[in-house]
């Protein structure tokens, strides 16, 4: 996983507890020391505005919103 530059807000504890548990094998970390840590520190969660449950609910004809 490539832990370098880019925005700010992809640096998160969330991003990096996802590559490591989705991994097979084995997970490589390349980057600096300083911005894994800064990854590790940083604990904000965005909300996500997907639209899946819209989807699934039209898709399975469900007459109540899915929540």
């Amino acid at each position: 996983m490539p832990v370098y530059g880019g925005y700010a807000g992809l640096f998160t504890r969330n991003l990096l507890y996802t590559a490591i548990t989705r991994a097979c094998d084995m997970v490589v970390i390349v980057g600096r020391e300083q911005d894994i840590k800064r990854m590790v520190e940083n604990n904000r969660q965005s909300v996500r505005y997907t639209g899946l449950k819209i989807l699934i609910s039209a898709l399975s004809g469900a007459s109540d919103e899915i929540k």
